[in-house]
């Protein structure tokens, strides 16, 4: 499982991939075929052993220990606390790439040999390896798979932010306030405001004729 993130927010769409994990165990079927072969050849050095030293095939790195010790407490292997073994370092005969004993050293690979390591590179063109062919069939298969599901997430991200952007407009016609509407009733207002002051400043003037200007007549 996991996840990436919207416009470099934290959280986001969670996914999960399941086919890397696939991808890994059908790795270490066809690598066990391969060191099965190499225990039947040599008995009891099922760990790849090779050409000269017998040098384990898990002692051919060496993991950097914590504190206490203990490389197990170790929470991530990097290449930072992972180093290549020292007695691989000192001499390359070390590396398990024979399969074939050498008749004239008892106990000892062929020099010269490797076979095993053809073993080993003849993995990337097994057709039959995954339903989807070679190993480099199923990288590109699951490359083009994660390019459709991230188009896929965007697509998404864009229509859930047309889908807001919606719904926030229709919001603000309910609840919102237009300035030009406000603008607009002002002005109105303002317009029937000096109507009706004009009026009554007529009236005004109308009744202080009568008043104080119009004589009673006969006088």
């Amino acid at each position: 499982m996991g996840g990436f993130g919207l416009d470099e927010n934290s959280g986001g769409i969670a996914f999960f991939d399941t086919a890397t994990a696939g991808y890994k165990k059908q790795y270490e079927i066809e690598g066990n075929a391969v060191s099965d072969t190499i225990a039947t050849k040599w008995p009891g050095k099922s760990d790849a052993e090779i050409v000269s030293g017998w040098e384990s095939a898990n002692e051919g790195y060496t993991v950097i220990k914590d504190s206490d010790g203990k490389w197990a407490q170790v929470p991530k292997i990097t290449a930072k606390n992972i180093i290549l073994s020292k007695a691989i370092e000192q001499d390359l005969d070390n590396i398990a790439a024979s399969a074939i004993e050498d008749n004239t050293t008892a106990g000892k690979g062929l020099a010269g040999d490797n076979s095993n390591i053809l073993k080993i590179v003849e993995l990337r063109h097994k057709n039959d390896m995954f339903m989807w062919g070679t190993p480099d069939d199923f990288v590109k298969s699951l490359v083009a798979n994660l390019g459709v599901d991230a188009q896929d997430a965007k697509r998404t991200m864009n229509n859930q932010e047309v889908l807001t952007q919606q719904i926030e407009t229709q919001r603000q016609s309910i609840s919102g306030v237009s300035l030009d509407e406000e603008m607009t009733n002002v002005v109105r207002f303002q317009h029937a405001y000096n109507a009706s002051a004009r009026m009554i400043t007529t009236l005004d003037e109308m009744i202080d004729v009568i008043v104080n200007r119009m004589g009673r007549v006969g006088l």
